[in-house]
């Protein structure tokens, strides 16, 4: 399950216990205000599907499925605010229900044709934007992933 592999060894590496709160991310939100940055998702995502346009990259994105609410893990409690259609994402409201907690934009999960495998697009509002790549081990289980920093200077 690449989400609890996510949760666990990329959210929440350096907690023990504690709580997070993971939003859904839409296609159109990757990328940085300033347009003359790249954003690596797209050419991390080029690499894994040569020869299709990122408008249709794009589309796939979009359609892609998204992260199991039902995740749990021992010792943290992660929040799936519901945020509806068109409704601009509210930090104070978020904090006045969940208390001040990390809080996680997270696009779909892109699987590599051979499933070995899956990108992820986050932005955090602490940590900044990052594409991960996760990769199963030859036990067939996720076992390692690579971070990216997606702003370029």
């Amino acid at each position: 399950d690449p989400e609890a592999y996510l949760i666990k060894k990329v959210l929440l590496t350096y907690s023990d216990t504690g709580s997070i709160i993971i939003i859904p991310l839409k296609t159109k939100e990757i990328r940085h205000y300033n347009t003359q940055i790249e954003v690596k998702f797209w050419s991390i995502l080029e690499k894994y599907f040569p020869g299709i346009s990122r408008e249709n990259l794009s589309t796939i994105v979009s359609e892609a499925p998204w992260l199991n609410k039902s995740i749990t893990i021992n010792g943290f409690n992660i929040y799936f605010p519901s945020i509806k259609a068109n409704e601009k994402l509210n930090l104070r409201d978020l904090s006045k229900q969940y208390g001040y907690l990390p809080i996680f934009s997270i696009s779909n999960i892109i699987y590599t044709r051979d499933r070995n495998t899956c990108i992820i697009y986050i932005s955090s509002h602490d940590d900044g934007a990052f594409t991960v790549e996760i990769k199963k081990g030859i036990n067939g289980k996720w076992a390692s992933h690579t971070q990216t920093i997606d702003w370029i200077n």
